[in-house]
C-alpha cells in the first residue's frame, strides 16, 4: 500500500514525535532532527471521525438565481498546539484546502472547493470509510455534493428544498431562524444507519486516540499511591463501537451516561500490556502523543512500586502537573485571565517548604473558600512570596517535602482564620 510521506521532528523538550510539514512553521529556536514518516490513511479517518466535521450551510446571495448559495466543508478543529497535525493532512491530500484561525487557541483545516471535495475528499472516504455515527453526516454530506455537481440547487427550489431537507438531518440539524421562516415546508430526510461499525485497521485507532483519546494518572486522597486510566469517550450512539473496543484490545469495560459512553481501560497490567504495547507499535502523534509518553513514564514507576513511596510519589506529581491541560506555557498571566485558572496543579507550604498542606486545581474556588483577594493569591503563585509571614503558593511540587498534611478546604480555613488574628 502506498500513501503520502510526511515529515515529522522530534523536541527535545517532550521526547516525543511532533507531526510538522513545511519549515516556516517549526519553532526555528527549537532543537529538532528531522526524519520522514508515513501517515497512514486510516490513521487521517480515525482522527477525521474524532474531531472532523462535515459542514452545509445554505444562506442569501444576490449572487445566485435562487437567491441564496450552498456551502460545503470538511472542516477539523483542534487546539493550535496541534497545527503539526493539520499540516500533515493537508499535505496527505495534496495540499488543498486552508489552515486558519477558528478561535482564541483554535484552528481548523477546512476543504470547501467543491472540486477537491468530489475528487479527493470523497474517494478517500470511499476506500476508508467512517465508523463513528459522522459515517451518517458524511453520506448525507455527500449526497449534497452529487446534488451541488448536477447544479440542483441553481436550477430550482425544489433542488434547494431537496438540500436543506438533508441538511436538516446533519449533525445537530438545527436551522437558521432565517431559513425556516424563508423555508416552511423543510422535512428532514431519513438519517442513513451506521451499522458496520467495527475497527478495521489499528491505525484508525491510533487516529482516533490522537483526537480523542485520554489519559489520566490519578493520586489518591491520602497521597499514599497512584493509578493510571485510558479512555476514550462518544455519544451513546457510538456505543457498539465502543463495545467493539474491547474484544479488539481484549480489555477495558464500558462506563455508560444518559446521553455519553466511555471504553475504559484501569487495570495495570492491561495499561502494560495491552495498550502501551498497541500504541508503541502504531503511534499516536500530535500533542496528545507527549501525554502518553509521560503517562508510560508513570506506569513504570508503579509497576516498579515506586509509587508506594515519597519519592516515587513526587516523581509521578511532577509528571502529572505537566500533562494534558497542564503542558500549556503561561509566559505570562495577567489578573484577568484569572477565571481560566492557568495553573493546572498548585500546592500550599510551609515557608520551606517541607510541609505540603494542600494540592488543588481549582484556583477559583480555593480563593472563594479562603477568602483570599483573587489578586493576592495571582500575586503569591506567582513570585511564591510569604503569605501571612507563613505560607508559600507554589505551582511546583517541590522536593523539600518531608510532611504531607493533605488537608481540607474546610481545615484549612480554619487554621488561615487563627493565624489571621495573630498576624
Amino acid at each position: 500500500m502506498s500513501y503520502n510521506k510526511i515529515t515529522y521532528a522530534c523536541y527535545r523538550s517532550y521526547g516525543t514525535k511532533s507531526l510538522i510539514c513545511r519549515e516556516d512553521k517549526i519553532n526555528k529556536s527549537e532543537p529538532k532532527t528531522q526524519q520522514f514518516q508515513s501517515l497512514h490513511p486510516w490513521f487521517i479517518t480515525g482522527y477525521i471521525d474524532g474531531v472532523g466535521c462535515f459542514a452545509v450551510k445554505v444562506r442569501k446571495s444576490s449572487h445566485h438565481s435562487t437567491g441564496w448559495r450552498v456551502d460545503t466543508n470538511l472542516v477539523i478543529g483542534v487546539h493550535k498546539k496541534d497545527l503539526a497535525i493539520l499540516e500533515s493532512i493537508k499535505l496527505y491530500f495534496g495540499g488543498i484546502g486552508s489552515i486558519g484561525k477558528a478561535g482564541k487557541d483554535s484552528i481548523s483545516y477546512t476543504v470547501s472547493s467543491l472540486f477537491d471535495l468530489t475528487k479527493v475528499i470523497i474517494p478517500h472516504f470511499d476506500k476508508y470509510p467512517l465508523i463513528t455515527n459522522k459515517k451518517a453526516d458524511y453520506e448525507l454530506f455527500k449526497r449534497v455534493i452529487e446534488k451541488k455537481n448536477r447544479k440542483e440547487h441553481l436550477r430550482s427550489y425544489e433542488g434547494l428544498q431537496d438540500i436543506l431537507n438533508i441538511r436538516a438531518s446533519m449533525n445537530t440539524g438545527v436551522l437558521s431562524n432565517e431559513l425556516q421562516i424563508a423555508f416552511l415546508n423543510i422535512i428532514p430526510v431519513q438519517r442513513p444507519l451506521v451499522r458496520d461499525q467495527v475497527k478495521k485497521d489499528p491505525h484508525w485507532l491510533a487516529g482516533f486516540t490522537s483526537a480523542e483519546g485520554c489519559f489520566y494518572v490519578y493520586i489518591n486522597k491520602s497521597l499514599t499511591g497512584a493509578s493510571l486510566e485510558f479512555r476514550l469517550t462518544q455519544h451513546i450512539r457510538d456505543e457498539k463501537l465502543m463495545n467493539s473496543l474491547i474484544y479488539f484490545l481484549g480489555c477495558g469495560r464500558i462506563v455508560k451516561y444518559p446521553l455519553m459512553v466511555n471504553f475504559v481501560v484501569s487495570v495495570h497490567s492491561d495499561i502494560i500490556n495491552k495498550i502501551i504495547s498497541f500504541f508503541e507499535k502504531y503511534p499516536i502523534y500530535g500533542v496528545k502523543s507527549q501525554d502518553f509518553q509521560d503517562w508510560c513514564r508513570v506506569a513504570k514507576i508503579i509497576k516498579s512500586k515506586n509509587h508506594l513511596i515519597s519519592d516515587g510519589l513526587t516523581k509521578i506529581l511532577k509528571i502529572k502537573s505537566s500533562m494534558n491541560r497542564g503542558r500549556r506555557i503561561i509566559q505570562e498571566v495577567e489578573e484577568e485571565s484569572f477565571e481560566l485558572a492557568p495553573y493546572p496543579y498548585f500546592y500550599m507550604y510551609n515557608r520551606d517548604k517541607t510541609v505540603l498542606y494542600y494540592t488543588g486545581e481549582n484556583v477559583k474556588e480555593f480563593s472563594e473558600y479562603l477568602k483570599i483577594h483573587k489578586s493576592t493569591l495571582f500575586k503569591h503563585l506567582a513570585n511564591e512570596s510569604f503569605y501571612l509571614g507563613k505560607y508559600v503558593f507554589s505551582k511546583e511540587l517541590s522536593d523539600n517535602v518531608l510532611k504531607w498534611k493533605n488537608l481540607s478546604l474546610s481545615e484549612l480555613n480554619l487554621m488561615l482564620t487563627k493565624d489571621r488574628k495573630i498576624f
